[in-house]
């Protein structure tokens, strides 16, 4: 999560040379598998991640806003990353903030930093709109505005259930190809669909995608540590308990 050296084929190389947590298999785990991933698209296109995603997602769908590195002339638009107080208020990071809860990353970008190192899970940035028009994608099965990105099967494969009788974060939920995906509909949430999926971010952004309802949200937020600003459940009570008939 900081601007780092070398690339993710480097870190990879490194990854292969450690042990396993666990076998394949056996249970559930967050880890770098999406890095893996992005070298993999780096190895079979021939392209640098950022290259790759910036042709062949990014620029097809419209997003003009989607980036690893931001551009200098739009940098004034990149959103205050803020940590709360015991008091409520908030404390805005800074470019000196770097190590806070045993984790190391960037809140403010440096230009002169190294711009090498293209994740496949973490630290691109976007907007709410951009990011609308990804999962507007997904919704439609992998087509939008006459572009297609992803064939309706890769879709259904992603966003499906894929751990079988594996514990996952919490009952009703399992974990496809990138998304988490709600097996159940969710206590206290009248409205709430089997076969949502959804991610969340860091810094407590987060996205669902709702095919039964064929509804899209976004939730933007810059606030660390994850988990502390309660507003993804705001939102989603709000909207499938007072907002949905």
């Amino acid at each position: 999560m900081t601007q780092t050296p070398g690339t993710v084929g480097d870190m990879v190389k490194k990854l292969a040379g450690l042990p396993l947590l666990f076998n394949p298999g056996e249970r559930w785990h967050l880890g770098m598998n999406a890095d893996v991933v992005g070298y993999l698209v780096e190895i079979l296109s021939g392209q640098s991640l950022d290259t790759f995603i910036s042709e062949r997602i990014c620029q097809p769908l419209g997003m003009t806003d989607t980036y690893f590195y931001v551009p200098a002339e739009k940098t004034d638009r990149i959103a205050s990353l803020y940590h709360p107080h015991a008091d409520t208020s908030l404390y805005k990071y800074s470019a000196a903030d770097q190590n806070f809860y045993g984790m190391t990353f960037t809140p403010v970008i440096d230009p002169d930093g190294p711009q090498t190192y293209f994740s496949g899970g973490a630290g691109m940035y976007s907007t709410a709109y951009d990011y609308m028009l990804f999962l507007q994608m997904l919704l439609n099965q992998g087509e939008l505005a006459g572009k297609r990105i992803l064939k309706p099967e890769t879709v259904r494969l992603m966003t499906s259930g894929q751990l079988g009788e594996i514990e996952f974060f919490a009952p009703g939920l399992s974990y496809g190809f990138g998304f988490y995906v709600q097996t159940e509909p969710i206590e206290g949430m009248k409205g709430s669909s089997a076969g949502s999926y959804s991610w969340s971010g860091l810094f407590n952004t987060s996205c669902m995608v709702d095919p039964p309802l064929q509804m899209v949200y976004v939730v933007m937020c810059q606030h660390f540590p994850v988990g502390s600003f309660e507003v993804r459940d705001k939102v989603d009570r709000f909207i499938y308990n007072d907002l949905l008939p």
